[in-house]
């Protein structure tokens, strides 16, 4: 299955279609997008102890990482704003 990615954090931004298989969830598309961007945005997944420092959104819906994931889904990653 195919899901489209926009990826907003710091000094990644790309935008980016993955080919998944069924069934799979975000947290381990997180663990595909780890491989392929490095440290930079481990740092910022964490892991399952600390949890999730990014916003996620599948179709327009903040979700956790363990939404499950289908076809032509789209997730956008962006960190949390905050204001005053």
């Amino acid at each position: 299955m195919k899901v489209k990615i926009k990826l907003r954090l710091f000094t990644i931004t790309d935008d980016l279609e993955l080919e998944l298989e069924e069934g799979k969830t975000v947290s381990s598309l997180l663990e595909k997008l780890v491989l392929v961007y490095g440290k930079a945005l481990k740092k910022l997944v964490g892991d399952g102890d600390e949890g999730c420092k990014i916003m996620i959104a599948v179709n327009r819906k903040l979700v956790n990482s363990s939404q499950n994931l289908k076809e032509g889904d789209e997730l956008y990653l962006s960190l949390p704003i905050g204001g005053g």
